[in-house]
């Protein structure tokens, strides 16, 4: 299973993050709360989780090694 809480935490740190982030790339936003509930559920929507992998590859110029995110025995 995909580490979702993990992956928001280590790239983003907290839901006001995520949104400015988005924001600043002029890509569309959720609500705060939205963004609160993924990292509560360890969960990122889906419609938001390759634009959270395309900032982070345009903040940092480099591709985001997903693999770190699998569960245990799912590597």
């Amino acid at each position: 299973m995909f580490d979702g809480r993990r992956f928001l935490k280590e790239n983003f740190q907290s839901p006001q993050r995520v949104i400015a982030a988005l924001g600043a790339y002029g890509m569309p936003t959720p609500t705060v709360a939205s963004v609160e509930k993924w990292f509560s559920r360890g969960r990122v929507s889906a419609e938001y989780l390759p634009l959270l992998i395309c900032v982070r590859e345009l903040e940092t110029g480099r591709n985001v090694g997903l693999s770190a995110y699998l569960g245990e025995g799912k590597r």
